[in-house]
């Protein structure tokens, strides 16, 4: 019998594969580090462990990753929020990157409570 397909899991895919993008971005910040950039190799490797964990955990889907993702959903889109608005009011430009993830990972934790673990 064949599977039917189902978007929401495919949107879940998805993301792990932009999460594994955001891995490859972080490490190349610590195998290049840019100019002036404050955050530093340390939570450059922080994000990659992260990334590469969330990939794995939307590909899989475990019951907690639930809870875990709300976690970073929060620290995200606090962080990422804070600059989008910063970038905003500051300098009148729009952070493109801080804006996707504050509307994609609050977008994603509902999708992935609505198709819960495998």
């Amino acid at each position: 019998m064949q599977e039917r397909h189902d978007p929401g899991h495919t949107f879940l895919k998805a993301v792990a594969v932009l999460f594994v993008a955001a891995a490859a971005f972080h490490l190349t910040h610590i195998m290049r580090p840019a100019a002036g950039d404050p955050s530093g190799p340390v939570r450059h490797a922080v994000f990659v462990a992260i990334n590469l964990a969330v990939a794995a955990g939307l590909w899989l889907r475990p019951a907690a990753l639930r809870i875990a993702f709300g976690v970073l959903v929060v620290q995200q889109v606090a962080g990422h929020g804070t600059a989008a608005w910063l970038a905003w009011g500051d300098r009148h430009q729009i952070d493109l990157v801080s804006f996707a993830i504050v509307v994609l990972l609050p977008l994603t934790w509902a999708v992935l409570w609505r198709h819960g673990p495998r």
